[in-house]
């Protein structure tokens, strides 16, 4: 499972990870650049190995949190705020992301309707980064997107 979130909620998933080892047995490790968090990984400690320097690697599927940093727009040219994935280097104007929305997922597979907050605009989002993400593909998303 892959998310964006702000900062501010990185932060208060890293100070869950006690909780999260203690009573579900999962861990997490952060990855850091020029004194940004840029990803954090939360994974099953059983069967949980490390391929080195990349992702790690899990009996369990994980979930990936990426932090998206706001950068205020510089000089006269830029209409927006620019919303910045630090690990993939991607660059959305802040409309696109902000203000969220928010939506309830019902399945069966849940006791309870889960609550969920998607960017504002999830189709220019997608088109950004797959182009034609209506067409099945095994391509991963381009790193420095700017959008």
């Amino acid at each position: 499972i892959d998310l964006w979130a702000s900062p501010e909620t990185v932060a208060h998933v890293a100070t869950l990870e006690r909780q999260l080892n203690s009573k579900f047995g999962w861990t997490m490790r952060c990855f850091i650049h020029d004194g940004k968090v840029v990803l954090v990984q939360i994974v099953a400690t059983c069967g949980h190995r490390l391929s080195g320097v990349g992702k790690s690697v899990s009996s369990q599927p994980g979930i990936e949190v990426y932090p998206i940093y706001t950068i205020p727009r510089q000089g006269s040219g830029t209409q927006y705020d620019v919303v910045r994935d630090f690990w993939q280097g991607t660059r959305l104007p802040e409309p696109v992301m902000f203000p969220a929305k928010e939506m309830t997922l019902k399945s069966r597979g849940l006791k309870e309707p889960l609550d969920l907050q998607i960017p504002n605009q999830p189709l220019k989002l997608m088109e950004c980064l797959y182009g034609n993400w209506k067409v099945p593909s095994k391509k991963h998303a381009s790193i420095g997107k700017v959008c």
